[in-house]
């Protein structure tokens, strides 16, 4: 199954770790950090948004899940030529970046 929409969000993320008992004081002064994040939507429920960096034919990888409350702004982008068709033999294997 493939994906049918790419997506940019734009959201908001405290910018340091709430687990466990917070002093108020200091989760008062919390500065949130402005976040991109990019790829598909793999679903959507009433609370957040899961978006996977990476997906095959039968499976997806890399899954954030971004609060809804955070989304600033959400665009979906049209990927053209994507996905490439390539065949096995056109790709080197052995070349690294």
């Amino acid at each position: 199954m493939r994906p049918k929409e790419f997506v940019i969000i734009l959201w908001e993320d405290p910018s340091s770790d709430f687990d466990g008992w917070q002093d108020i004081a200091k989760l008062a002064a919390t500065k949130m950090t402005t976040v991109f994040s990019i790829g598909w939507p793999v679903r959507e429920d009433e609370n957040h948004l899961y978006l996977s960096m990476d997906w095959s034919d039968e499976s997806c990888n890399t899954i954030g899940k971004i609060p809804k409350h955070a989304i600033k702004a959400r665009k979906s982008v049209k990927l053209r030529g994507f996905p490439p068709k390539v065949e096995e033999d056109e790709v080197d294997v052995t070349e690294r970046a």
